[in-house]
């Protein structure tokens, strides 16, 4: 839900994201990264406010805790108005830099989609000639709730500015 009015904030149920290319790009150039096993990826950071390490910057000895050392919970990469961060401090279980792939190269005109709850991102480096350029997509089926809002603020988007 759109709470805090952020930047790609999203109030509709969305099933998947997609991108239509309008350059030619590939790895290396600035493209998708997604991570590729979505079900113990997403098992592992929903669960993960509820675990912290034992020693700073090690991957063993992690212990269930209800909160940090300041009696706070919370998401880890996760800031109201903002999207959540997947990053290796955060998530290191995850090993983001050595496991999150590429996508193939992408000509313009085609179309990737992507399951909205993967772990996804674009390469931190774009070494092409050229800027990757697309078209972001969010795909939303039609549910009883989606056509409701959607509806609804389209219609009265519509009457105030149009009529």
């Amino acid at each position: 839900m759109n709470m805090y009015e952020g930047p790609g904030g999203c109030s509709v149920f969305r099933t998947f994201q997609s991108w239509l290319g309008l350059s030619r790009h590939g790895p290396s150039e600035g493209t998708l990264v997604v991570h590729p096993i979505l079900q113990p990826s997403t098992a592992y950071w929903m669960l993960r406010p509820f675990f912290k390490p034992t020693q700073k910057g090690s991957l063993n000895g992690w212990k269930f805790s209800l909160d940090d050392d300041d009696g706070n919970v919370f998401l880890h990469g996760a800031n109201p108005g903002t999207s959540q961060e997947h990053n290796p401090d955060h998530h290191p279980h995850l090993l983001l830099s050595e496991t999150m792939i590429p996508y193939p190269t992408v000509e313009p005109g085609d179309t990737v989609f992507w399951s909205a709850d993967t772990i996804h991102g674009t390469e931190s480096e774009n070494t092409g000639n050229v800027d990757a350029c697309v078209f972001y997509i969010p795909s939303v089926p039609l549910t009883a709730s989606n056509a409701v809002r959607c509806l609804s603020l389209v219609r009265g988007e519509l009457l105030a500015n149009f009529v």
